[in-house]
């Protein structure tokens, strides 16, 4: 018996030994094109920030790390849309508080600096949640002393009605030391993988991570790449799925917004190079 068979676009008669190879190879094949499908998903996509797209749109896809969507958005925690983009409800911000360190420690005692973001929190806080913005105040101004790289973590209960001006449930907090914050770099490197354990631990779904650490008034604050690229080395070692949202400040003059934007292309670039050459940087 023959039979005119179709797979593919292509067309032929083949005859019925032949046709039950035909039946049993066809799963077989689409099982290990799915299999390819699903390891090459899981690679990072070699695209680049266009700093333009950016600044037009406010939010880009930079590409998949493993099973983590990761975005570059600019915002300002001061606007009125703030996360506006976030979805869901299982999101969690970092946010960075500075300690004293140990020099200072041991000549008057522990004491700490809430910084900008933390202060931009506890007030964005006291218009939507006044009780979640008392506790994050009181445990910020309590954490006097702590190693660089640390974390400190805080569960919000912002009001349904409120949570679409502050779609955030969960904060998570770095420590860095006091003073020149380009010291705190190791510290940083060590706090990434945690941040991303605790997240998925969790179940949160969307971690938003703004530069935490930099101050372009500071020549010698964290550089970008002392942010991000911490951050993608956590995000290649996880298996989790949560979506990264890469948060720029809008205020920041352009060529800081620019000088970002090149530093997380190149970590992007280094973080794809050694997926692909498997775990070796080339």
């Amino acid at each position: 018996m023959t039979r005119t068979i179709k797979f593919l676009g292509l067309s032929a008669i083949v005859g019925a030994p032949l046709l039950q190879s035909f039946v049993v190879a066809i799963p077989l094949l689409v099982s290990a094109c799915n299999n390819a499908s699903a390891e090459f998903g899981q690679q990072p996509l070699e695209q680049n920030v266009n700093i333009n797209s950016l600044l037009e749109r406010g939010i880009v896809s930079l590409g998949r790390l493993n099973n983590h969507q990761i975005y570059v958005a600019i915002d300002s925690i001061e606007s009125e849309g703030f996360l506006g983009y976030v979805r869901g409800t299982a999101n969690a911000l970092v946010i960075s508080h500075f300690a004293t360190n140990s020099a200072e420690e041991k000549e008057r005692g522990p004491s700490s600096d809430i910084g900008y973001l933390g202060y931009a929190v506890i007030s964005k806080l006291k218009t939507v949640s006044p009780a979640d913005s008392h506790k994050l105040f009181d445990l910020l101004n309590k954490t006097g002393a702590g190693k660089p790289g640390a974390l400190l973590e805080i569960t919000l209960n912002v009001p349904k009605n409120d949570f679409n001006k502050f779609p955030v449930d969960r904060l998570l907090i770095v420590l860095f030391e006091r003073g020149q914050s380009k010291e705190s770099s190791p510290g940083l490197s060590r706090a990434m993988p945690e941040l991303v354990k605790r997240a998925n631990n969790a179940g949160i779904e969307t971690l938003i991570v703004p530069s935490v650490g930099y101050n372009w008034h500071d020549k010698n604050s964290l550089t970008f790449q002392d942010i991000v690229g911490p951050l993608f080395d956590a995000l290649a070692g996880s298996r989790s799925s949560t979506d990264i949202y890469i948060l720029l400040y809008s205020d920041w003059h352009t060529f800081t917004l620019e000088e970002a934007v090149q530093s997380i292309n190149s970590e992007w670039r280094k973080i794809v190079n050694k997926q692909s050459s498997g775990g070796r940087e080339r």
